[in-house]
């Protein structure tokens, strides 16, 4: 499978409303606990600046916004998750503090050291070129900006509650590589 067609199924599921079904609302395990752990351990503040990495509808930037008062960016590839995030801002009364826009991990559409902080919860194990996005979150970070990453990998061995085909596809499945292979 080439990359475009890797990035439009994973855009085609995490934009769905069967995903939200299926997630939950953070779309990502941890849900804001785990956002608030990350910008404990970032240290974000009112002056912070930060990028929420495939933002899906907003609620880590929401979050983090509410909680540290920082001014959040979320850039998601999906457009209708970007539309949807952007008008939650204005109906929270968070547009001045939180913007969203499309855009794709591996080509940030910012300029460089832009960032005091970047999140990526749960998403950075779907990019098909990490070394890329990884390039790209050191490019619009400021220097002695901070990443918070989290994410699930998983060996061989199956994932009590991830056995199912439906899981796997939704969390991990398809993105797991050992020795740079795709593994199903």
């Amino acid at each position: 499978m080439e990359e475009p067609s890797i990035k439009q199924c994973c855009v085609a599921f995490y934009g769905s409303d069967f995903a939200r079904m299926l997630l939950g609302d953070s779309f990502h395990p941890g849900g804001t606990r785990l956002t608030e752990r990350l910008g404990e351990l970032l240290a974000l503040s009112p002056e912070s600046h930060v990028l929420d990495v495939a933002s899906g509808r907003g609620i880590s930037a929401f979050h983090l916004a509410e909680s540290f008062g920082c001014k959040v960016t979320g850039v998601d590839l999906s457009e209708e998750n970007v539309r949807l995030a952007t008008a939650e801002a204005s109906q929270r009364g968070l547009a001045g503090q939180i913007s969203f826009q499309h855009g794709d991990a591996e080509r940030l559409p910012f300029g460089d050291e832009v960032f005091d902080a970047i999140i990526c919860e749960c998403a950075f194990c779907t990019f098909p070129s990490k070394p890329v996005a990884a390039g790209e979150f050191y490019r619009v970070l400021k220097p002695g900006g901070q990443l918070g990453l989290s994410d699930l990998t998983r060996s061989e061995a199956e994932i009590p509650g991830l056995e199912g085909l439906l899981s796997r596809i939704a969390c991990i499945g398809m993105r797991c590589r050992r020795n740079g292979i795709l593994r199903l």
